[in-house]
């Protein structure tokens, strides 16, 4: 995975602790905490068959980060199919 999709993961991770904390003061989470949290999102992707390798491909802004997310909670059984340039049309099915 390249700097670009986990600058993306790191910013939606910060984006999501510092969300529904009330009015008043908002916490800034730190370091460690936003890392953790970006690994958990991370891992829910590798787990439902995006490889590392592919992230750079594939993730390209917050929203494609959300998108497979998003698709993994809503069916946490679904496996994307192995990534190669005759697979590509399958997965705009999913995100398009």
């Amino acid at each position: 995975m390249g700097p670009a999709a986990l600058r993306f993961f790191h910013s939606l991770a910060r984006k999501n602790l510092t969300k529904n904390q009330g009015s008043g003061i908002i916490t800034i989470p730190n370091r460690m905490t936003s890392e953790s949290e970006a690994s958990a999102m991370i891992q829910t992707i590798v787990d439902n068959g995006l490889p590392l390798e592919k992230f750079d491909q594939f993730i390209r802004s917050e929203a494609d980060v959300l998108k497979f997310l998003n698709a993994s909670s809503a069916n946490p059984m679904i496996v994307f199919p192995s990534y190669s340039n005759s697979s590509l049309p399958i997965i705009d099915l999913y995100f398009a």
